[in-house]
Parts: structure tokens; sequence; C-alpha cells
């Protein structure tokens, strides 16, 4: 798809628009960037989705097919997050542009500037690590 960005600069950072939306593309941190979510990482993100380990804390914690999660990507990388109230990115390592891991917005209201989420590291040694440092 190929969309018509605006860009805008925040100090000495710039960020890419899209036009109707007025929020950034891609958000980035430190370490990570949050990216749109798209079908091409279906087979990351089966990699380690059934692995109770990483499902714990997660409100579906039994197994899912990977035709199940191919339906739920196809639905949540066409979200629109005013319209639906959702919205779901992928976690992405800035220096390997490995990709991590995801996290959804719901509940997400305009009117009220508010919204909920939730985080998933997907890459097990990755998980790994943030257990350790988890009280």
């Amino acid at each position: 798809m190929n969309r018509n960005k605006e860009c805008i600069e925040h100090g000495d950072t710039k960020e890419l628009l899209t036009p109707g939306f007025g929020v950034p593309d891609m958000y980035y941190g430190e370490r990570v960037r949050l990216r749109a979510l798209e079908l091409e990482d279906l087979d990351v993100v089966m990699e380690n989705w059934n692995n109770l380990e990483m499902r714990r804390f997660l409100a579906t914690a039994w197994p899912m097919s990977k035709n199940a999660e191919r339906k739920w990507l196809e639905r949540v990388t066409t979200m629109d997050p005013w319209k639906d109230g959702g919205m779901v990115l992928a976690i992405e390592d800035k220096k390997t542009h490995e990709f991590i891991g995801t996290v959804s917005f719901f509940d997400i209201s305009k009117q009220n500037q508010r919204a909920e989420f939730g985080i998933a590291i997907h890459i097990q040694r990755t998980l790994e690590r943030v257990m350790e440092q988890t009280p």
C-alpha cells in the first residue's frame, strides 16, 4: 500500500504521519520502535504464540491455530483506532529490526483521551530477560 505521508518535526526527531489519523506511523524509544503489524509477521508471531509461559498473563491462554492467528492478523491490521476503538502495533528492536512482540491498545476514547493497553513479548529469550527483572 502506497500512502502519502506528512512529516512533522519535534525537536531533533521527525515522524511520518498518516493523513487523516494525525498519529505517527512509527514510535521510537531508546531500544525499540512500534510499527504497523503486517500479515508477513504471522510466522514469527506463531513461533512462540502457543508457549504457555508467554501467554499466561494474556486474556487467552489456550492454544491457537495458525489459521485463527491469520484471521486475527487480518482483522487487527485493518483496524481504525478511532472507529474500532483499538489498534495493535509490532514491537521491533531498533538495531536488529527483530520482531519482539506486540502492544495492543483497546477501549480507545478520543473524547476522554484514554485507552487501555497490553504488551505481549513473543521472543522467548526476551521474555526470559523481562521475567528475570520482574519481581
